[in-house]
């Protein structure tokens, strides 16, 4: 678009929340900075980079994620990287895309994916800490990460993502994706027995604490965030039926349905809500009038 191309920045950051990828049946989030986080971030960035190829570097990336184009736009990102290495927006892309191809694909190829991703949204955190982006990333691209690991490093990561979407959020309490994050978190976590969280506790230092309910709180605050993201919808559905309220799962699943899909994967992902909605609708009837 021509604001695009003159604000290639701001271009990038309009989307830069809207990417959640971790992997315990989780997928991708999405969400927009807060007004007061988009300018922050935009006073406190470097100056962009005359050279005109750069910038159309940047430009492209925004428009293949917009396509669905990944691979691609991990292409353009590295070559905006490659002409000046510490641009945020060519990092921030590269988490943001590196997450993306992450998600689908899967074995030793997607753990690569994902260990590059957080090596740019590290950086990011470390350039930019009093930001929410960073901090954002970490919490994500380790939720993608968490399913290959084992151990005191899973817990660790359980605990790095509950401190990094917490920080993302004391600086942006708009930021949807955050709280996203965080109630798929939960969710997975109130499924652990009390052995292994005894196990973790006494062996690893513990895991975060969080609840069912808490899950649906922090995911219907997301909702009530960004109502047009069809995945924070399909999650809290998700934690709503393990709530045993299967009424309000399907119009959350409804409106997973409904809406516009941000990025690739959110075809599948409406597609597997079709699938639990008919089951849902079907273990659920609705009373007969009399």
């Amino acid at each position: 678009s021509q604001m695009a191309r003159r604000y290639p920045l701001g271009y990038i950051l309009d989307g830069s929340i809207r990417r959640l990828y971790p992997r315990l049946d989780i997928g991708q989030a999405h969400g927009r900075m807060s007004v007061l986080a988009f300018a922050l971030w935009l006073s406190a960035a470097e100056p962009s980079p005359p050279c005109k190829e750069y910038l159309e570097a940047i430009e492209e990336g925004g428009e293949r994620e917009d396509s669905f184009d990944d691979s691609g736009a991990v292409q353009a990102y590295e070559r905006a990287l490659a002409l000046d290495p510490e641009a945020l927006e060519a990092r921030l892309g590269l988490a943001r895309a590196l997450n993306a191809l992450g998600e689908a694909a899967s074995g030793s190829e997607a753990e690569a994916l994902f260990e590059r991703a957080l090596r740019f949204a590290e950086s990011l955190r470390a350039s930019r800490p009093d930001e929410p982006v960073g901090h954002y990333w970490v919490a994500a691209t380790d939720g993608n990460l968490i399913a290959f690991r084992d151990g005191p490093e899973k817990v660790r990561l359980a605990r790095d993502i509950d401190t990094s979407a917490r920080r993302a959020l004391a600086l942006d309490p708009c930021l949807a994706p955050a709280y996203v994050v965080l109630g798929i978190t939960y969710r997975e976590l109130a499924g652990l027995g009390w052995f292994v969280r005894g196990m973790a506790s006494g062996l690893f230092g513990g895991l975060p604490k969080g609840s069912l309910e808490d899950a649906e709180r922090l995911l219907s605050i997301a909702v009530d965030l960004d109502p047009a993201d069809p995945f924070a919808r399909y999650q809290l559905a998700l934690t709503l039926e393990r709530r045993k309220q299967p009424r309000e799962a399907m119009a959350e699943l409804r409106q997973a349905v409904e809406l516009a899909p941000r990025r690739a994967r959110d075809l599948p992902l409406q597609a597997e809500a079709v699938g639990r909605l008919a089951r849902l609708a079907a273990e659920n009837p609705l009373p007969r009038p009399r």
